[in-house]
């Protein structure tokens, strides 16, 4: 018996370590992110494949597997993906209570989506302005994050921003 137990881990210790790589499915087209680092709300993910196709993640896989022929794999060691940001306090349309990137309002929503901000909150913004933009950004004649709104200020008489924007 102990001699069957020994042979058993002997030969267990002799292959060469290396196992076949796990084979994974993604549809034909899918865009792989391979040996890329995830940061999420489960926190550092290092090592992991990420599959996206027609917009939406479709698999989130260990590193070094096996990919269909019909994906684009693309190596992203080295590299991070994280989910995009929401800016929930933005004037769009108020340009003296912001400071803009570049010459005007096209360069600063540009730099929003460049630094990972796919989507904004205009606070306090009134009249077609600013739904003018938002059309104008959905129908990608501008290229700019995705826009939401709260509407006009609502406050006291002389608080903040009635100095700043009085009615």
């Amino acid at each position: 018996m102990a001699w069957t137990a020994l042979a058993l881990a002997f030969t267990s210790g002799c292959s060469d370590g290396a196992s076949a790589p796990p084979h994974y499915q993604a549809p034909a087209g899918a865009t792989v992110y391979d040996n890329v680092t995830l940061i999420d709300a489960e926190g550092r993910r290092e090592a992991r494949s990420l599959a996206i196709h027609e917009g939406r993640i479709v698999a989130v896989e260990a590193a070094a597997g096996i990919w269909p022929d019909d994906v684009k794999v693309i190596d992203a060691s080295g590299r991070f993906l994280v989910p995009g940001l929401v800016d929930t306090h933005v004037h769009l349309t108020r340009s003296g209570a912001t400071k803009w990137v570049g010459s005007g309002l096209g360069e600063n929503l540009r730099a929003n989506l460049y630094h990972g901000v796919l989507a904004v909150m205009d606070v306090g913004s009134t009249g077609e302005a600013l739904f003018d933009l938002r059309r104008r950004v959905e129908a990608g004649e501008i290229l700019g994050p995705t826009i939401r709104a709260t509407g006009p200020f609502l406050t006291a008489l002389g608080s903040h921003p009635c100095e700043a924007f009085p009615y």
